[in-house]
């Protein structure tokens, strides 16, 4: 894994990247965060895909913008793909990042190959749901000032959102408490709060009643422990998407790339290798048996369903 500094349509931009040959595939992080959730994944995704992970405009140590959230999101994400001369590209999205890439998948459904989305609240809830995680997402930075940030306290608040990381934890705790302790953090992070939370904004951009306008196979990992967002309340929007497979992760919460990442890579990376072969493989048995029990139904709109019994049984 490289790191990488460059300025994209006026931002300097910081980019974690590896591979280099192979289809493309960018990571997008969640709100709050920085790529370096994705620590564990870049090298890993890299052995057969070029791979970007990208810091969103005002997150990690990417400069802020102005201007609508994620409409500023969405044109840098664009706007570093075609500086990266990448026409085509597959894209991760976690939690604000799902949004991000649904969006993206929508503006220009010809670049985008495939979709892997993980726990969010933009993108699969509406109403009280999405407000509660957004006030969640608020508090969680509440111990952050410009120019200082307890190491401590951010590994207390991302084990309650990752319950499953454990000592992976360690690799992105010092790059994220530096990110969040940087001048100006603070602006920016207020910037991308009060953008999700403006109404106008959020029924612009609102996407969980667009699912179905997706074209791009996707493939929905959700940790089961997740304490931010409902697997339950997000099934209806999942359902909406036309080929998709959703995976449940037991073990894992809200960020199951960084608390089961073996698994994770492994899943994605035969996802990208062929999306429609996974979407579109039997069913395990245990899944079958659910299917069975719920009146024979066993499209790919199941709740959990995994293309091998070995992987839908695993933790």
């Amino acid at each position: 894994m490289k790191v990488r500094f460059s300025r994209v349509d006026g931002l300097m931009t910081r980019v974690l990247h590896a591979g280099g040959s192979g289809p493309a595939v960018m990571l997008v992080h969640g709100g709050g965060m920085s790529a370096d959730v994705f620590v564990h994944n870049v090298d890993a995704l890299g052995n057969n895909h070029r791979v970007l992970a990208v810091d969103l405009p005002g997150c990690g140590f990417t400069e802020p913008t102005d201007g609508p959230v994620l409409a500023a999101c969405v044109a840098h994400l664009l706007a570093v793909a075609d500086a990266e001369g990448i026409s085509s590209f597959a894209m991760v999205g976690s939690s604000l990042g799902a949004q991000v890439a649904v969006l993206v998948a929508l503006a220009t459904p010809a670049r985008i190959s495939a979709l892997v989305l993980t726990p969010s609240a933009s993108a699969f809830l509406g109403g009280t749901g999405l407000s509660k995680a957004l006030l969640d997402t608020r508090r969680s930075d509440t111990s952050a000032v410009d120019g200082e940030r307890d190491v401590g306290e951010l590994a207390d608040e991302m084990s309650l959102l990752a319950p499953g990381s454990g000592r992976r934890l360690r690799r992105v705790l010092i790059s994220q408490a530096t990110s969040q302790a940087r001048p100006g953090h603070s602006a920016s992070f207020r910037w991308l709060i009060d953008g999700l939370f403006d109404p106008v904004q959020r029924d612009r951009f609102a996407v969980s009643d667009r699912l179905s306008e997706v074209g791009a196979p996707t493939l929905v990992l959700w940790g089961r422990r997740d304490p931010r967002v409902s697997l339950t309340e997000a099934v209806p929007a999942i359902r909406r998407l036309p080929a998709h497979r959703l995976i449940v992760f037991r073990r894992s919460g809200h960020l199951p790339f960084l608390e089961q990442p073996h698994r994770f890579n492994r899943i994605v990376g035969r996802f990208l290798n062929s999306p429609a072969a996974l979407i579109g493989a039997p069913l395990g048995r245990a899944t079958a048996r659910r299917a069975a029990r719920n009146g024979g139904q066993t499209h790919m709109s199941d709740l959990v369903h995994a293309g091998h019994k070995k992987e839908e049984s695993a933790p």
